[in-house]
């Protein structure tokens, strides 16, 4: 089942926050000061910061990774560079146990290019205790620790709700059996943002991408692609829709939404049982007035991909997971065609390692949207992205040349070249000082000198620097071919 958040749905209650520009109330008076203490441990140090939930007792909502997310954010504020275990799928697993952290932990470490690991342990009792230790990755004795006597009101679901969730799903209910905006399913997640002072961050980027091991909360906004639900009294199925929630439980999710069945395009409550979900890709997004410091969650991929060959081309669709290799966006496969569906700088990234002569051949048709597809490649050690029909369909070439954007540069060529509803055949020829791009057999692009010229505008840039990569602006393409051959 191709279901990125099976895990995450039906996490007890939830992930915990605190305002609109941070989250977890409780848990930020914890951590705070235990981060500034802390700060001289993990200094000039690559960090990760995992936590883990022991004792007897236990509390009903995924806590320990609230911790590990509001501990990483703070030690963030302080310049630390850091990042929770769970967003990184290679460790993801070390918070997981329920046993105290050793200094055999930093066994996790191993294959990363972390030097520390930040170790918490919740100790749920009649008095919580929460102890903090620092573990250089060479292995010893902590360099650093403290032990915590935690109030208990602090570890309390109701004193860490985000106050920019709570508002969400006031907002919500205050427009029950009311229209909002048009009465599209998108309409509601952002007209109830702006309401409450919340930003999107890309056209279905509702907020902070909410990992799979942090559990939802009513408040967050889903975005659903290719959703199948069925049970015995049970059936719904969303092929693009978006959704508020307004409860989670451990048999259940309650949302609000709207231009559905049965009242159509006016707010309604639907409570989708957790045996009905089969098969598509639901992210959660956390609402906020900023971005977060921490870096995203996506790509998730933790394994080499299995390169799949066709003859002597790299087949890249059947090598790449849209699951897995999604930078941002919701990328998926229909119809035998790889998507995303629309929003602002979607990135892909394709897991394969790059010769230095090659050629990359796709089939593109675009499906809505004026605006561009961009293919990211790699020339001589640089990356840079070959843009398609940017600036409202009128420009390509290669974005960026010694600084300068696809509109303004050497290889700037003006000219419509994805027609919607028509396939077009795009052959880029990459060389260590040379890249050549068609179209139909039409060049547009004709660049060679030295690659320090090339970059990438941050706005497409993507984890891994040595990577193709696929990337489009507010438009839906629908890819058919995408191979990859070594120029000997």
């Amino acid at each position: 089942m191709n279901f990125k958040l099976v895990g995450l749905f039906f996490l007890c209650i939830g992930f915990v926050c605190r305002t609109l520009t941070a989250e977890c109330p409780g848990l930020e008076r914890l951590v705070q000061p235990i981060a500034s203490e802390m700060k001289p441990a993990v200094s000039g140090e690559k960090t990760v910061v995992a936590c883990r939930q022991v004792g007897k007792q236990s509390i009903d909502w995924a806590i320990h990774q609230s911790l590990a997310f509001e501990l990483a954010e703070a030690l963030k504020g302080l310049g630390v560079d850091v990042v929770p275990a769970a967003f990184d799928h290679r460790i993801e697993t070390v918070g997981l146990r329920r046993a105290e952290f050793t200094p055999s932990d930093v066994r996790w470490l191993k294959g990363t290019d972390y030097t520390s690991l930040v170790a918490a342990t919740l100790t749920v009792s009649r008095t919580p205790q929460l102890k903090v230790s620092v573990y250089s990755s060479e292995g010893g004795p902590p360099r650093w620790t403290k032990d915590i006597d935690v109030p208990i009101d602090d570890l309390t679901l109701d004193s860490n709700v985000p106050e920019a969730n709570r508002k969400m799903v006031a907002f919500c209910r205050e427009n029950f059996d009311k229209k909002v905006g048009s009465g599209i399913c998108a309409q509601l997640a952002t007209v109830g943002l702006s309401s409450i002072g919340a930003k999107r961050f890309g056209v279905y980027t509702w907020g902070r991408e909410v990992d799979d091991q942090e559990p939802i909360l009513p408040g967050d906004v889903l975005q659903l692609e290719l959703v199948k639900m069925k049970s015995s009294r049970f059936s719904r199925g969303f092929h693009h829709h978006t959704a508020v929630v307004e409860d989670v439980t451990k048999d259940a999710i309650v949302v609000f939404h709207q231009n559905v069945n049965p009242k159509g395009l006016i707010v309604q409550r639907d409570t989708w049982p957790r045996e009905s979900f089969q098969s598509g890709t639901i992210i959660a997004y956390r609402p906020r007035s900023e971005a977060s410091q921490l870096p995203p969650v996506s790509p998730k991929r933790r394994t080499p991909a299995k390169v799949i060959k066709r003859g002597a081309s790299i087949d890249l669709m059947r090598t790449l997971d849209p699951q897995l290799d999604s930078v941002k966006g919701i990328w998926f496969i229909e119809d035998n065609t790889l998507r995303a569906n629309r929003d602002s700088a979607s990135r892909l990234q394709i897991p394969v390692d790059v010769p230095e002569r090659y050629t990359v051949q796709l089939k593109v048709e675009r499906l809505f949207g004026g605006d561009m597809f961009g293919v990211g490649i790699v020339v001589g050690g640089r990356q840079t992205v070959v843009c398609i029909d940017g600036y409202g369909g009128a420009i390509s070439g290669l974005h960026l040349v010694d600084g300068k954007k696809v509109k303004s540069n050497s290889t700037t060529y003006k000219g419509a070249l994805l027609p919607e509803k028509q396939t077009v055949s795009i052959r880029i020829r990459v060389a260590p000082n040379a890249v050549t791009a068609e179209a139909d057999g039409r060049t547009f692009v004709s660049w060679k000198g030295d690659p320090s010229e090339l970059s990438v505008d941050e706005a497409y840039a993507v984890p891994d620097t040595s990577r193709l990569f696929l990337a489009s602006w507010n438009t839906q393409f629908a890819i058919s071919q995408l191979t990859l051959d070594e120029v000997k």
